[in-house]
């Protein structure tokens, strides 16, 4: 079954339901390395996972990100963060739309939660590398339009 962006005007109404940390560690490079890395030679990446539950009227990102440094002097993978994102959409009737595969979510409506998830993950590693001498790697701002996946979600 193909998923497909569907384009539509879309005001969405959302509440946080849940932001929550599943998984974090520091790799044994990063327990061992003794050497601080200047602030702009972090590397985060990201790997999306959107679901759409249509009985809850619900939209969950699970976010797994990684940390790496990647500086002249020093590389290497130094902590992976999990996370999941939870949002109860008030007008959920209203923006979900129905095609030939089921439903789908409009590409508008998911910017504004990548947004939001994306903040969380930027409290979350900096709670999770507090008193190290990773403290100074903060996640700058991501664009979330350019996080959008090739596919919208479907619902559940």
């Amino acid at each position: 079954m193909s998923n497909q962006f569907v384009q539509k005007a879309v005001n969405v109404s959302v509440s946080i339901r849940g932001c929550k940390c599943t998984e974090f560690s520091l790799s044994t490079f990063a327990i061992e390395n003794k050497q601080i890395i200047p602030f702009d030679k972090y590397k985060f990446d990201f790997n999306l996972t959107i679901k759409v539950d249509g009985l809850q009227k619900h939209i969950s990102i699970e976010i797994n990100s990684t940390l790496s440094a990647n500086s002249d002097s020093i590389q290497g993978l130094l902590a992976e963060l999990k996370s999941i994102h939870t949002f109860l959409v008030t007008n959920f009737d209203e923006i979900a739309i129905k095609t030939d595969q089921g439903m789908a979510v409009p590409e508008q409506a998911l910017p504004p939660l990548l947004g939001m998830a994306f903040s969380n993950i930027r409290g979350m590693f900096s709670v999770k590398l507090e008193n190290t001498i990773y403290e100074n790697a903060i996640l700058p701002i991501v664009d979330a339009n350019k996080m959008l996946p090739q596919k919208a979600p479907m619902l559940g």
